[in-house]
């Protein structure tokens, strides 16, 4: 029994001893800590507001109103007049645009041979067209029939020969060459052929030179 209770006075005894140590001992070394006071210091600042200008008081009187002095009644016409066409300002010879050069006052200053231009020379085509389409074809005026050659009456050699021939701007026959050949007959049927004469050919009203294939027939007893 008196040890049991020698065990519980010592228990309460480390306890205590325990509970100085944790709580107590802490406490007093935090008397050594600086305080709060010390750490911050209050520096006071001063917000200055700058001042505003006052407004003008508004001005109580009126503004002054023009006077306008009374000018004579008007009174409405009886009568509406016809409107007429009016006339343009005379021009004179100085601001006058010349027609040819299209330049203002240069009509009375130009000489004659400048002022008087000739038109542009008319579109003229040089290389030959086939007939077909705005082109005709030309209508023979005049024609020459062939020579036969007596040696080909001889050899009794008939045929046609095609050619292709190029007629001018004056209806001549101005070139000529064989497409379709028999020896004994070419001479005699290009010889006819550029005697031949036709119309004129035009084209949007110009006249054109045109390429086209012409036959020459050569029959024995005709």
């Amino acid at each position: 029994m008196v040890r049991q209770v020698q065990t519980v006075l010592v228990s309460i005894a480390a306890h205590t001893a325990a509970l100085f140590l944790l709580v107590v001992i802490p406490l007093l070394a935090m008397d050594g800590l600086p305080s709060i006071s010390s750490m911050t210091r209050y520096v006071p600042v001063e917000i200055v507001t700058p001042e505003m200008p006052a407004a003008p008081a508004p001005s109580l009187a009126s503004p002054s109103t023009p006077t306008v002095a009374p000018g004579p009644p008007v009174e409405a016409p009886t009568t509406i007049a016809p409107e007429g066409h009016e006339r343009p300002p005379a021009i004179s010879n100085a601001n006058a645009v010349d027609g040819a050069t299209g330049i203002p006052g240069m009509g009375a200053r130009l000489p004659a041979e400048m002022v008087n231009v000739p038109p542009p020379p008319a579109v003229q085509y040089t290389e030959p067209v086939r007939p077909g389409g705005n082109v005709k074809a030309p209508t023979r005026t005049t024609y020459v029939p062939p020579a036969y050659p007596p040696i080909a009456i001889s050899a009794r050699v008939a045929g046609t020969v095609i050619i292709e021939a190029v007629i001018g701007i004056d209806g001549t026959v101005r070139d000529a060459k064989i497409l379709r050949s028999i020896p004994l007959l070419d001479d005699a049927a290009l010889a006819a052929v550029r005697q031949w004469r036709y119309t004129p050919t035009t084209l949007n009203g110009i006249p054109v030179p045109v390429v086209m294939t012409v036959s020459v027939r050569f029959e024995i007893g005709s």
